[in-house]
């Protein structure tokens, strides 16, 4: 049962959904090929920055997708709670 993966830890989006989407696929091969070029071509300073600039736009894109995923998750249970009052009027 889900809530009972959720109660013991066991469920985890980031870890089991990957996007189907050939595009996202494509990109996502595309900035590993430029990030080990990079790293190829660059100083070991200018490496530490790259390594430090890729970090800072993970994290700030870890913080937008938790923003998108408690919003998704609230407007499913207030599209729910809607439903439900919805149908309990047209019994009435």
């Amino acid at each position: 049962m889900l809530l009972e993966e959720l109660f013991h830890g066991n469920l985890s989006p980031v870890d089991l959904v990957y996007p189907a989407d050939p595009e996202y696929k494509q990109l996502s091969k595309e900035a590993l090929d430029l990030s080990v070029r990079l790293q190829h071509e660059l100083s070991p300073a200018h490496k530490a920055l790259l390594d430090k600039l890729t970090n800072a736009i993970y994290s700030a894109q870890l913080i937008e997708c938790e923003s998108y995923f408690s919003f998704g998750f609230s407007a499913g249970i207030q599209m729910q709670r809607e439903i439900q009052e919805h149908l309990q009027c047209l019994a009435e």
